[in-house]
């Protein structure tokens, strides 16, 4: 289930119950008093906490994160001679994160390795008032290190602070994006 439909469905039964409890009160407070209170006071409370919730969930406590990798290109010199899908070792990497304010990294991990690197930081571009675009480089080994090899690659979003060219030997915390198995043919 989505993080929004979750968001939403907390929202209704916790307006639900706060409405519930809302009229209990209202029961004993309108005994003595007005009998129609309760009836125009429930749908007021549901209707209230409910967007409430929903809205403090979405944007506050819980927003609705995502982080994609939508492009990789080849960016090696020798990239303008070789047809065909083929990978050298430098990569340029685009994204997008939604409902983030920290450093986006790239980061490769061979796969015969086992250590990740940080690549230098990913740029990044306001994109309307949630989501952010994102470009970025990755190093698959250097130009004679690294042909054949398997890499995944993947971005990061995080408070965290790293190094270019750090060398990691657990995976970077923050919100990651989709991974990418790329191999390197020259």
């Amino acid at each position: 289930m989505s993080q929004i439909l979750l968001n939403a469905l907390i929202s209704v039964i916790s307006g639900i119950l706060i409405a519930v409890i809302s009229g209990l009160v209202l029961d004993r407070i309108s005994e003595s008093s007005k009998p129609t209170l309760k009836k125009k006071a429930f749908p007021i409370a549901f209707l209230f906490i409910t967007v409430l919730g929903f809205v403090l969930l979405n944007y506050f406590v819980n927003p609705v994160r995502e982080m994609r990798i939508i492009e990789i290109a080849d960016q090696s010199p020798a990239a303008a001679t070789i047809t065909g899908a083929t990978i050298g070792y430098k990569v340029q990497v685009e994204g997008y994160v939604t409902n983030w304010n920290g450093q986006v990294y790239v980061v490769v991990k061979p796969i015969n390795d086992r250590f990740w690197y940080i690549q230098p930081p990913a740029p990044v571009a306001f994109v309307g008032s949630s989501r952010i675009d994102w470009v970025g480089q990755a190093y698959l080994g250097t130009p004679s290190a690294g042909i054949g090899d398997s890499f995944m690659v993947f971005a990061v979003a995080t408070s965290d602070r790293y190094v270019s060219e750090q060398k990691l030997s657990a995976e970077p915390k923050g919100l990651k994006s989709n991974a990418v198995l790329l191999k390197r043919s020259y």
